[in-house]
């Protein structure tokens, strides 16, 4: 999860199991969720199951369509992103 000044932005991640038959049953999921006072505006990115999973370009394939459908300007755009860097920037050592 991470949080700016006027949005919160949550990141889901699953596989399609085959319980239900659809044709992306085996893929990996990333939702993401941009949630401000306007609503919940959401995107979504799918990997194919034959390819390696990428959980950061997932993230940021989703939070560009959440952007997108929520319609924000070059600014919020710009601040999110920035926050996101910053989200990523800690160390795994």
């Amino acid at each position: 999860m991470m949080k700016t000044d006027k949005y919160e932005i949550k990141w889901y991640h699953r596989t399609l199991d085959d319980s239900v038959p659809h044709k992306l049953a085996g893929h990996r999921v990333t939702y993401c969720e941009l949630i401000n006072a306007d609503g919940i505006f959401s995107g979504e990115a799918v990997c194919h199951s034959t390819d390696n999973y990428n959980k950061d370009k997932g993230r940021k394939l989703s939070l560009s369509r959440a952007m997108a459908e929520a319609g924000l300007s070059k600014e919020e755009r710009f601040d999110i992103w920035q926050e996101y860097r910053n989200l990523t920037l800690k160390s795994r050592w």
